[in-house]
């Protein structure tokens, strides 16, 4: 299309592409075109004296050797074809006689007829012609190989240049009735980087949130619950030792011992789940500015989820940390969008291709149906036929991908569309069409033979019909013709609305599919937008990424140190903790020791006190420890120091109380002195593992203090760092705000909310969602009873802190109570107060007590294996018994066997006595009968020969007993 003015032209194309041109007039170009010609230099000047020869002017003239050569082709290609005309009327006089001979072979008689396998002379012609061809065809095959592969590769490198790069070439879907088309997309192959890039961005995108979330304390927090769990082993395990061990005395002898044991360890294990809940009530109890993480979390969710809109252009609005923006994840947006696109144009081809094959499917059922139309028109009459719809077909650029196939029709019409062409360049008309020297085709022999039989076929069945034709037809005859007819007619009518709806059918489904390709068109046109915004945007951040990477870095650093100190100092206090119950369980085991002296004084002891000052006297004692070169000095001076000091004390101690502690006195136990010394020693060594345990204490607390102060500088410098980069992000932001993004909008939906009119400046105007807006009024009304809600609340938990301060109290003066009570009834039963943990100790000899439980277990064990060899007696006897049965009954059968074999005996001597020697004519029965008796005494005296062994066996003593041999054929023992 030209504009109005005429000076510009442009051509668009399906494709979507639209390109303009430029018009110049004739003047203008003339007058562009001067001063650029070409100069050519100017010729040499002719020698004089040369003679002059004329210019071949003619661009087609021959040269002499040339038209030679021409002359000699042209009169050898004339000979050619004038033998070729000669040979061409020869072929065809023979054709025409041969053709003769057909037609007057058709005329006779069909039992006189030659048939026509008789027509061929020698058979062997038509062999050696098609070998001929064969060869022929397979020789230029070969000479065109070369050229046949040179341009197949040089068309597989432009396939691959300009199609390779599509995953479907572009093709279009035409309506039947209407000219409604729809094309498909032009899909670019996502190339491998594309696929490398987005799996490389992905695990970047992932590492860098598993960090943001703190994947170093998750490392803290699986240290602190080894600890835990270490622990809770080691209880775990004293728990079951201790199990293992009171499982010796159940049964029913220590029973008493059992319950008193038990009682205990419920006592025991009662005090301690209670010192453990008390513990735990302190250590839960929080500081004066202790914040409840769960009140913390909450007040973070309902900022975070407050219900408005924040805008990003206001000055103070901060970047959410799940939502900053870097290189990378701008980058992963572009992919996405990139594969979204490809996705779509993907989807929409799939969905052509599936319309296109229906389309192929209908074109084949229409096929059938009026395949079905013609048979049912040749039964109808010619008033009472209609015209049948035209079969569509589809168009070539429905099927791209058949573009370069091709069959023999096609090439056979591109071979007359090239001879036609050669005939017009040349202007030779040639006389004889090509179809007069074919040479002898069966097919045409053949088909006038079968048109000639068809029409003496038909000559033939007319006169039948005309001589044996009925006069008229009955009226049956009538009503069944008007039944057919009107079969026909409906079913003609059937299958004629069936295409149409077909058709139909198809037309809303390619309209509907052309609406959805409009919407389409518009969503990949604002992706495309969307990816020029994104490009822009990651542009931008490119700028910033180094900054941002410097300071996320240090943020990054911070919280790392700080995550550090934080596990060290945890893991300082988990130690200090442990030190302290190793403290607990020394003084436990000090005053255990204290309690077993006092135990082993008795009452009435008169050398308690020489004994007590012995176990209390602190003594002069090597060193244990093997000190380092560094700590020789400081530690000789300190046990020199030591030293002095207790043997001062010593001699201090000796010179006050007139004593010696290296003899033990007159009328003392010597055993009970040793026994001291001993338990001194033992006090001794608990003493210096306190002061050890203290030490060490101490310094880990130390540490500890050292650790949270240096948490809190990192603190300070983590919330600097944060501070920095939050002022980043907000500059980041402004930047990106800077950026236009396309918005296409109607008119209905630009409304002034404030004034009637819509103003001239809509800069200060804020898009933005219906839904948007009705949803923030929605969350007024929420936030309101929200309120209420929550002022509901603190009234009820003030309630609920006056009843427990009120509870409180009332407990406390419980408490006193209690306390009171039990001392009034310690007084009462002990005469003083008592520890109650001292009285839960049971004072049962619990080796004694296993040695009983095991002497009774042995003794229930021999008395449970005696029962069980008297039993087994028993039924060794019961056996014997069974087997003497069974030896009497076999003897009673084997004295009836003996008998009944001499009873046989007899009757067979009698037999043969009586039997005459030679007796001609025996029954066959008889014979029968006689070997069946032979048989059975063989069988019954193996039967007694087996019964004797085994009575032999069964007389000695120890012998096997074997099973009852088992009875000969069942038919023996019926004859028996």
């Amino acid at each position: 299309a030209e504009s109005h003015d005429g000076a510009y032209l442009f051509t668009a194309g399906s494709d979507g592409n639209i390109f303009g041109y430029q018009s110049l007039a004739h003047d203008e170009i003339v007058k562009s075109m001067e001063g650029k010609r070409a100069k050519l230099p100017s010729p040499k000047k002719r020698i004089l004296g040369e003679m002059a020869v004329d210019d071949i002017n003619d661009p087609n003239a021959y040269s002499i050797e040339d038209a030679k050569l021409k002359a000699e082709h042209d009169k050898m290609i004339r000979d050619a074809e004038a033998k070729k005309m000669a040979e061409r009327r020869r072929v065809d006089k023979l054709r025409k006689t041969f053709l003769g001979l057909i037609q007057k072979n058709n005329e006779l008689p069909d039992d006189v007829q030659l048939q026509r396998s008789e027509f061929e002379l020698d058979p062997s012609i038509r062999h050696k012609m098609e070998q001929e061809t064969e060869s022929k065809i397979e020789r230029v095959r070969l000479e065109m190989q070369w050229g046949k592969e040179k341009l197949a590769l040089a068309h597989r490198k432009l396939e691959v240049g300009s199609l390779g790069q599509c995953l479907r070439p572009v093709s279009c879907v035409h309506s039947f009735k209407s000219s409604h088309t729809v094309s498909s997309y032009r899909v670019a192959r996502l190339p491998e980087e594309f696929h490398q890039l987005k799996e490389v961005v992905e695990q970047r995108v992932r590492a860098a949130s598993l960090a943001s979330e703190g994947g170093v304390m998750g490392m803290l927090d699986g240290t602190r619950g080894s600890v835990s769990s270490g622990r809770g082993q080691a209880d775990e395990t004293f728990i079951k030792s201790k199990q293992k061990k009171s499982s010796l005395l159940h049964g029913r002898q220590a029973e008493k011992v059992a319950k008193a044991l038990k009682k205990a360890e419920e006592a025991k294990l009662k005090r301690e789940k209670r010192q453990k809940e008390w513990e735990e009530l302190f250590r839960s109890k929080p500081d004066e500015n202790f914040e409840d993480p769960a009140d913390v979390a909450a007040i973070k969710d309902a900022q975070a989820n407050m219900g408005d809109f924040k805008l990003k252009t206001a000055p103070d609005y901060v970047v959410p940390e799940h939502l900053r923006m870097d290189t990378e994840k701008k980058r992963y947006q572009l992919l996405i969008l990139q594969g979204l696109i490809n996705r779509a144009k993907s989807e929409f081809n799939n969905k052509l291709v599936a319309l296109r094959d229906w389309k192929l499917d209908s074109i084949s059922e229409m096929k059938s149906h009026i395949q079905e139309l013609k048979v049912m028109q040749k039964r109808m009459q010619e008033d009472e036929r209609c015209g049948l719809p035209k079969i569509p077909r589809l168009h070539p650029d429905e099927e791209p991908h058949k573009k370069f196939e091709y069959t023999r029709d096609t090439l056979l019409k591109f071979e007359d569309d090239e001879k036609s062409r050669e005939e017009a360049e040349a202007q030779k008309k040639r006389k004889g069409g090509g179809g007069l020297f074919g040479g002898f085709d069966d097919e045409v022999g053949s088909s006038e033979g079968h048109l000639g039989g068809s029409i003496r076929r038909i000559i033939f069945e007319g006169q039948f019909m005309d001589h044996f034709a009925p006069s008229k037809p009955t009226i049956l005859e009538l009503q069944m013709a008007q039944i057919e007819k009107i079969r026909l007619k409906y079913q003609r009518d059937r299958l004629l609305r069936l295409i149409e709806e077909r058709m139909m059918s198809f037309d809303a489904e390619l309209r509907l599919l052309r609406h959805h390709k409009t919407n389409l068109d518009v969503d990949l046109k604002m992706a495309d937008l969307r990816q020029v915004t994104l490009l822009e945007e990651l542009l931008l951040l490119k700028e910033y990424e180094k900054r941002e990477t410097t300071l996320s870095g240090r943020v990054m650093s911070k919280r790392a140190e700080l995550a550090e100190i934080n596990g060290k100092a945890s893991e300082m206090q988990a130690r200090l903790e442990v030190k302290k119950r190793d403290i607990d369980r020394l003084s436990d085991r000090e005053k255990a020791l204290n309690a077993s002296f006092v135990t082993s004084l008795g009452d009435g002891n008169k050398f308690s006190d020489f004994l007590t000052k012995v176990f209390k006297k602190k003594i002069k004692r090597a060193k244990k420890k093997v000190l380092k070169e560094g700590e020789e000095e400081d530690s000789d001076m300190s046990s020199s120091d030591e030293s002095d000091y207790s043997s001062e004390e010593d001699e201090d101690d000796s010179v006050e109380g007139g004593f010696d502690d290296s003899t033990c006195p007159p009328g003392c136990d010597v055993a009970l002195f040793d026994s001291t010394l001993a338990l001194r020693e033992k006090r001794l060594d608990l003493e210096e593992l306190l002061i050890e345990e203290h030490k060490i204490a101490e310094t880990l607390k130390k540490d500890a203090d050292g650790l949270l102060k240096k948490a809190k500088v990192m603190d300070s410098q983590l919330k600097t760092a944060l501070a920095d980069l939050e002022a980043f992000q907000v500059e980041k932001q402004g930047k990106l705000n800077e950026l236009d993004v396309v918005v296409p909008l109607r008119l209905h939906q630009v409304e002034h909310v404030y004034n009637a009119a819509v103003p001239f400046d809509l800069s200060p105007c804020l898009i933005f969602a219906n839904t948007s807006l009705s949803a923030l009024q929605r969350r007024i009304k929420e936030l309101q009873q929200e309120k209420s809600e929550q002022r509901k609340f603190y009234k009820e938990a003030r309630q609920q802190h006056v009843h427990l301060i009120k509870n409180r109290r009332v407990m406390e003066e419980r408490i006193e109570q209690l306390e009171e009570k039990c001392e009034h009834m310690m007084m009462l039963k002990f005469g003083r107060i008592v520890d109650l943990e001292k009285l839960d100790s049971v004072t049962i000899n619990k080796n004694v007590e296993e040695l009983k439980e095991q002497v009774r277990r042995q003794e229930v064990k021999n008395a449970t294996e005696l029962l069980k060899r008297q039993r087994r007696i028993e039924e060794l006897r019961d056996r014997v018994t069974d087997l003497t049965r069974e030896n009497t009954a076999r003897l009673e059968r084997l004295n009836v066997l003996v008998n009944d074999k001499g009873d046989l005996e007899q009757e067979l001597d009698h037999r043969q006595r009586t039997m005459e020697l030679e007796q001609k004519g025996r029954k066959k029965g008889e014979i029968r009968e006689q070997h069946r008796l032979v048989q059975l005494v063989q069988l019954q005296s193996q039967e007694i020969q087996a019964l004797k062994e085994e009575i032999g066996l069964l007389s000695r003593k120890g012998g096997h007993i074997l099973p009852p041999a088992q009875p000969p054929l069942g038919q023996d023992t019926e004859a028996i």
